[in-house]
């Protein structure tokens, strides 16, 4: 089933992994691999050095939340001005597909994690990403397709 979900929604498994690349980057974290989609699992991933500072792992961990939601939203708002149904259901099938795969992965959320508690003594923005941090941790263990289909559904209406 997580295959065929993926294959169904593999517009967002690639912006996905655009996001985590795209703020490596930005932020001067090397990126060392990527693969944008397979079949397998994972669908996608990122490989890079670790980062130094806790900001750069904040935003490379949340990254496909952040910038996934905004192009999500984009492309509900995309289909809004369509006249032509067929274009109008492909914006949907791009935002919901993005939104369905915004949610961090239990790798993202660990990840963020355990570099927001190694930060935590040097850096005082470590300590305000404590929330953040948890809310990344508790919706990846709490992830399922329900949640994902929600949030889309979320995203949706409220561009709408």
């Amino acid at each position: 089933m997580g295959q065929l979900i993926s294959i169904l929604t593999f517009p967002g498994v690639i912006i996905h992994e655009f996001s985590h690349e795209f703020f490596c980057r930005f932020l001067g974290v090397r990126v060392k691999k990527v693969c944008y989609f397979r079949f397998g699992n994972p669908a996608g991933y990122v490989l890079h050095e670790a980062s130094h500072y806790f900001y750069q792992a904040f935003f490379v961990a949340a990254g496909p939340f952040i910038l996934g939601s905004l192009l999500s939203a984009a492309s509900f708002l995309l289909s809004r001005n369509e006249n032509e149904l067929l274009r109008e259901y492909f914006w949907i099938w791009i935002g919901a597909s993005i939104a369905f795969n915004c949610l961090p992965s239990r790798g993202d959320a660990k990840t963020l994690w355990l570099e927001n508690w190694s930060h935590l003594k040097r850096n005082i923005f470590a300590i305000l990403g404590i929330p953040f941090s948890a809310l990344i941790w508790s919706l990846s263990r709490l992830d399922s397709v329900w949640l994902r289909i929600f949030y889309a559904g979320f995203l949706f209406y409220f561009t709408f």
